[in-house]
């Protein structure tokens, strides 16, 4: 496994598609700082005059994962796409390296990489958020628990996206599969969010008292409010979904910690599992 992890190590680093993930990290945290730096100067007297207090980044420092599930699902469908292109992997096994821990070396260098792309992201956004700015409201006990939900977030969507890396033979076909699986599961968590952040009843239901003055009706329901099983379904999926859960993150609000780890665990679990079973029965002619 070492010397596995040794030649994998060694060609992230060499290869072209990590050092351009590297380059979207840092020059998607730059760009976030730059809009809200902007956006507070052109603004800053709409802003003070609604009280509003964003002289600060702190918004921003876990948005970057959330956007780098389409450059992680292009960057493992190409890695590991490469391994068979190249005839890597049936070099690997021809050596005598079995084939689990082929795969769980890959699933290793994939998650590193993930991470990298991650704290590379966050650490430009508070560095050059810092120099901008020149303070933070974050509290280092909040930022660090918000971190480990993002780590584990992303030991399961590498577990989920490495699945199907593995199992399919053709470098671009696996980067096309695993960037439409990354949009769906983005469509997925707007969809969830969007529904479960309905207002119960309409805020902006207006009509006249006995008096003659316009009030606001907040009695008025909201036909589309989920409830019930379904609210509880939609929740579900919340906690369970990776990208649903990088939201979470994004948003400093994990709801259910417990069952927001449950289900990093389940699908971590589940997936190398089924994806170490599959590898082994697939036929690398």
């Amino acid at each position: 496994m070492s010397r596995l992890l040794r030649a994998d190590f060694s060609r992230l680093f060499k290869s072209l598609i990590f050092k351009l993930g590297m380059i979207f990290s840092v020059g998607f945290a730059v760009v976030m700082v730059m809009a809200r730096y902007i956006d507070c100067k052109v603004n800053a007297s709409t802003y003070a005059e609604y009280g509003y207090m964003i002289d600060n980044v702190d918004d921003f420092i876990f948005v970057g994962c959330f956007f780098m599930m389409f450059v992680v699902a292009v960057f493992i469908g190409i890695f590991v796409g490469t391994d068979y292109s190249d005839g890597t992997i049936r070099n690997k096994i021809m050596v005598g390296h079995k084939r689990g821990s082929i795969y769980l070396a890959n699933y290793i260098t994939c998650y590193a990489a993930m991470l990298i792309f991650n704290f590379t992201y966050i650490v430009t956004v508070l560095v050059f958020g810092l120099i901008l700015y020149k303070n933070t409201t974050i509290k280092p006990e909040y930022f660090f628990v918000n971190l480990g939900f993002m780590i584990i977030t992303s030991a399961a969507l590498t577990a989920l996206l490495l699945f199907f890396a593995m199992l399919i033979n053709n470098k671009a076909a696996a980067s096309v599969t695993l960037l439409a699986m990354a949009i769906v599961l983005w469509f997925f968590a707007m969809l969830i969010v969007t529904r479960l952040d309905m207002q119960e009843y309409y805020q902006d239901v207006y009509e006249l008292n006995e008096a003659g003055e316009i009030v606001q009706d907040k009695t008025v329901r909201n036909p589309k409010y989920l409830t019930g099983v379904k609210r509880e379904i939609y929740e579900f999926m919340e906690d369970f979904l990776p990208s649903t859960q990088y939201y979470q993150v994004l948003h400093w609000n994990i709801d259910r910690p417990v069952r927001f780890i449950l289900c990093d665990v389940g699908i971590l679990v589940v997936m190398t599992g089924a994806g170490v079973v599959a590898f082994r029965r697939k036929d690398l002619k």
